[in-house]
């Protein structure tokens, strides 16, 4: 990795004042590549540590971030890893899963480019007509970290269960439905349990409106006995 830093024209420019430990003047600076006087306004945030780059920055629910300065040649993987192959996420959670552990000039634009021309990002993003949302964001990291629970009511069935509780892992984007006779705090903590929590695991938030269901004491407590937030 640190062959590959050295061998990209716009970090190879920064190494060598770096090495310096003196910044280029303005006679200089006018004859770098862009992406080298991108690096260069980030100096102060700017480390090396075993022959490898590193940006420091803090974010506010991680803490401090060690993010490895991307050579040019591999800013294609880590945009197919952690977008084609993590269920092609928006730009906002692309920037954000990239930025957990990389950084490299005009990532943003890069990020936006990638998935404005990912086709199977366009075809999602075509419902006629538009459909617009009301809530803001809601971002995981990993599987398991956010559940989110909601009722949906389907018309009336012979058995008496035209209620579905639906259940999705907001990282993975899996849903599971369950339907059930009724809306009540006592049959969806025993469907979270049952179907949920015994087949794929004890999440780290539930996300729900505020139904008196999702609201209940029962809920609440079985919240409490598992970590749950």
């Amino acid at each position: 990795m640190a062959k590959m830093q050295i061998k990209d024209p716009s970090i190879r420019e920064f190494l060598k004042y770096w090495a310096a430990n003196k910044k280029p003047n303005t006679r200089e600076r006018c004859k770098l590549p862009r992406e080298t006087f991108t690096l260069l306004k980030q100096w102060d945030h700017m480390k090396k540590e075993d022959g490898l780059l590193w940006q420091l920055i803090h974010d506010q629910s991680l803490g401090e971030i060690e993010q490895l300065v991307l050579p040019h040649s591999l800013k294609d993987k880590v945009l197919r890893s952690l977008h084609d192959d993590l269920g092609r996420q928006g730009i906002e959670r692309t920037l954000q899963l990239i930025r957990i552990h990389f950084y490299w000039p005009r990532i943003h634009a890069d990020v936006e480019k990638r998935i404005k021309c990912c086709e199977r990002c366009a075809l999602v993003k075509m419902p006629q007509p538009r459909i617009h949302t009301t809530m803001g964001s809601l971002l995981a990291a990993q599987p398991l970290e956010v559940l989110a629970v909601d009722f949906t009511v389907l018309e009336s069935a012979t058995d008496g269960c035209e209620n579905v509780l639906v259940m999705t892992d907001v990282f993975t984007k899996f849903t599971h439905a369950v339907p059930t006779r009724d809306q009540k705090g006592s049959t969806t903590a025993k469907v979270l349990v049952r179907e949920w929590f015994l087949r794929y695991g004890v999440p780290k938030r539930i996300h729900s409106d505020q139904g008196r269901n999702f609201e209940s004491e029962l809920i609440q407590e079985l919240c409490r006995l598992h970590g749950i937030r």
